[in-house]
């Protein structure tokens, strides 16, 4: 049997330098179907509708309800389901909250804030705001300004005027159509760091000039912070030599460092802890550190790394997988960075060929095709799966006489 060779290289490497963490986040969850005026959840009470200008009688108003269901980026916004959202919606005499539907013969200014937010969590790492949004009215007259106070709404600071328009599901948007829910992120200015009156409004303005719905809705607002992480890792290597698999990683800098576990796995699901290695404490040179796995299973075996600081925060590796039985055709490296959404395969085969890189989910439906001409060696695969849904998929190799000649091998969209 050969040797099979699991690495990683230096341009493709598990562990980032810093991580994103989430101190503050709204999701507007009420249990209201419609018409709720009023919203108070786990950070405190919204200031709903604070009038910032001409509001005449059955001017349109901030609700929080399921009138206008919250969905994730790139899914087209419903009716009542089960996550509500902030959005402005007619308050008219005929309708009321509708949902993001506004009536543009009611002239409207109309602001809702958040409760004070504090953001010494984040220190002085910059903090980002992202929200995700739908909107179109009239793009001129009839929009939604985002802003920010740093004083507890003494004064109010524009963030942007306005929010740009978001797309429609089907076509464009015509009243009729539903909107299509779209992310949205902003870098804060360094004013809004270490205080603890933070606050962020929405403020939609209308005249009578005519517009079309959606108006405007808001869910799953997140302020976070890129923070550098403990342990800088420049390789994660390793190879099956015998009856054993011997594991070697490598760091450029460490702080607070205890220790780190290495586990495995045999679906790339549940992983077991197989051995620990003591960290270095605090380090900003090379350092070199190996594990030997006696322990072997037969078929596809999965490696990743825990390292864990002397405080108990943790952060953990991508996965390598090695086939122990295979003689052929190896998928000898899978990577899948979280991060940045990129699948990657180092793929050793044994003559020079076109081959098909084929990808499936759970169900069985195929997700990606391509052909790929490989040499005889080792051969890099990369793939984007932004697209992909959260969940397993299965990745294996095609020759061009259609027989599958390397292992099918799983990974995980999270």
């Amino acid at each position: 049997m050969k040797r099979i060779l699991f690495f990683l290289t230096l341009f493709s490497v598990f562990f980032i330098a810093e991580a994103q963490t989430v101190f503050w986040n709204e999701t507007f969850t009420n249990g209201c179907t419609s018409g709720c005026l009023t919203y108070s959840g786990p950070n405190g009470a919204w200031n709903m509708n604070v009038s910032t200008g001409s509001n005449p009688f059955g001017y349109n108003k901030w609700f929080v309800s399921c009138a206008e269901d919250g969905k994730a980026a790139g899914i087209c916004s419903t009716g009542c389901g089960s996550d509500p959202s902030l959005h402005i919606g007619a308050d008219d005499g005929v309708f009321f909250d509708p949902g993001a539907a506004y009536d543009a013969a009611q002239v409207t200014n109309m602001r809702s804030e958040s409760p004070d937010i504090n953001t010494t969590p984040a220190g002085a790492n910059a903090i980002t705001l992202r929200f995700n949004f739908i909107q179109f009215g009239q793009g001129v007259t009839d929009r939604c300004q985002l802003y920010y106070s740093i004083n507890g709404g003494a004064a109010w600071i524009v963030l942007e005027n306005p929010i740009p328009k978001a797309v429609c599901c089907g076509g464009a948007c015509n009243g009729q159509r539903q909107g299509q829910w779209t992310a949205r992120s902003y870098v804060l200015p360094g004013t809004c760091n270490n205080i603890v009156n933070f606050k962020v409004a929405f403020n939609w303005i209308n005249d009578v000039s005519g517009g079309t719905d959606p108006s405007f809705a808001v869910d799953d607002i997140t302020l976070e912070y890129t923070a550098p992480l403990p342990v800088t890792f420049l390789s994660f290597t390793g190879e099956k030599n015998g009856n054993a698999v011997n594991l070697y990683w490598t760091t450029a800098s460490e702080t607070n460092n205890d220790y780190f576990e290495i586990q495995r796995s045999s679906d790339a699901l549940s992983y077991a802890s197989v051995g620990q290695v003591k960290g270095s404490g605090n380090s900003n040179g090379v350092l070199n550190y190996s594990f030997i796995d006696n322990k072997l299973e037969t078929g596809v075996v999965y490696y990743r790394i825990k390292q864990v600081d002397f405080n108990g925060d943790y952060q953990f590796s991508g996965l390598i997988a090695v086939n122990l039985d295979s003689d052929g055709y190896e998928i000898i490296l899978v990577e899948n960075n979280l991060v940045t959404d990129v699948f990657l395969a180092s793929i050793y085969t044994p003559v020079s060929e076109s081959y098909s890189i084929q990808i499936s989910d759970a169900s069985g439906k195929l997700v990606h095709s391509s052909r790929e001409t490989f040499v005889k060696g080792i051969n890099k695969f990369q793939f984007n799966t932004t697209s992909l849904s959260n969940g397993v998929y299965f990745f294996h190799l095609i020759n061009n006489q259609n027989k599958i000649e390397s292992p099918v091998y799983k990974f995980v969209k999270m």
